[in-house]
């Protein structure tokens, strides 16, 4: 009997070792089972888009924009600043091609395709309206007819990629030097856009280059786009950038509006202390079809009511948007819009406002209500308040 009672004690303790193996195993598996149930029931993070003004605003940072932070993520927020600080440190390395085209994978992505679509449907439409009020067509008017200034100014702006059969039309302050770099990798003539030593004003084709019957069949047939940004941001933009960053242009206009709108100006000046209101003031003197193209309006750049545009993307949201239209070229396999280098000083809504209040009554209103006025109706943007 004794033998009998401890075998069957024996027998006892394996069933219980085998029980607890089994009960932990059961217990993990539950556990697993719960988080991947947990992560399919949860809908995936999405950028938010917001229309405001004209403009679309997200969650994503953008390229020298007013950026309102909409994600409520602040773990998500921080994993896509390391992303953007690691990309932009890679960037300004000399990359090979193929370590260049594993960053651009990176930037395959379409869960925003949807919004911006629906923003561009609304902006394209508020367009044919702005321009049907102005000439009494919804626009697509025939380039030829305008005015022989006006039509070499749009000739001479529209970039053109016969490989991938699209045109691009520059604005200068748009981020334009970007997308003449990304045009050079396009072309096979840089490794990536980034590249420090790029002269993005060579080895490009601008529509001017072609016959009236060229630049006709391009017209009718390629993908065009364009870029467009708050008049007033890109004016102090261009104003900061050229007459206090740029030595070439202070001596070949700073010094003329010194001597021109200054009282008793120096009889030695290198130009590059001019105020904004003396370089409005040169501005108001001219005709805006004869600014220089860093001022010029919109309007008379890219003629947006004579071509008839696929895609007319606002600066607010560039990076997003860019890419987007890299999609749409079918060129996102080979390049990815840039990130803003470490130099890059944006121009905020607080920095208009200060310069803006420097003008008189007389001066806000002719740039508002006269220069830009076209500018500001057909991209949908609010006039500031005067």
């Amino acid at each position: 009997d004794l033998d009998d009672m401890s075998q069957l004690t024996q027998l006892f303790r394996k069933m219980r070792r085998h029980v607890s193996v089994w009960g932990f195993v059961f217990g993990l598996l539950l556990v697993v089972f719960c988080v991947l149930a947990i992560r399919r029931v949860s809908p995936p993070a999405q950028s938010q888009y917001r229309l405001h003004g004209g403009r679309v605003e997200t969650g994503i940072d953008v390229h020298g924009a007013e950026h309102r932070d909409i994600s409520s993520n602040d773990e998500t927020a921080r994993a896509g600043k390391e992303k953007r600080e690691n990309q932009e440190s890679n960037y300004r390395k000399h990359l090979t091609k193929a370590e260049y085209l594993e960053i651009v994978k990176a930037s395959h992505h379409t869960s925003q395709d949807g919004a911006i679509r629906s923003f561009q449907r609304d902006r394209l439409a508020h367009l044919h309206k702005e321009c049907e009020a102005r000439t009494g067509r919804g626009g697509g008017m025939s380039w030829w007819s305008l005015p022989r200034m006006q039509r070499r100014n749009l000739l001479r702006h529209v970039l053109v990629s016969d490989k991938y059969k699209f045109l691009y039309c520059y604005t200068p302050k748009v981020a334009c030097a970007n997308w003449k770099k990304i045009l050079k990798v396009l072309d096979e003539k840089a490794i990536h856009p980034n590249d420090g030593l790029l002269n993005h004003m060579k080895d490009v084709k601008f529509l001017s280059d072609y016959s009236r019957e060229e630049i006709d069949h391009r017209l009718n047939t390629y993908y065009k786009f364009t870029f467009a940004r708050e008049p007033m941001s890109r004016l102090v933009s261009g104003f900061v950038n050229k007459f206090h960053e740029i030595k070439d242009f202070q001596r070949r206009y700073g010094v003329e509006v010194v001597k021109r709108y200054r009282k008793n100006p120096p009889s030695h000046t290198k130009g590059d202390d001019v105020t904004f209101d003396e370089f409005v003031r040169w501005l108001l003197d001219q005709r805006p079809e004869r600014y220089n193209e860093h001022f010029m309006p919109i309007e008379h750049l890219c003629q947006p009511c004579r071509v008839k545009y696929d895609f007319i993307g606002a600066y607010e949201n560039l990076e997003a948007e860019s890419n987007f239209v890299i999609r749409q070229v079918n060129a996102s396999h080979r390049v990815a819009f840039p990130q803003p280098q470490s130099y890059y000083k944006p121009v905020n809504r607080e920095k208009v406002t200060n310069f803006f209040q420097k003008l008189t009554e007389s001066q806000r209103q002719k740039l508002l209500n006269v220069v830009f006025k076209a500018d500001f109706n057909l991209f949908n943007y609010p006039l500031p308040d005067a």
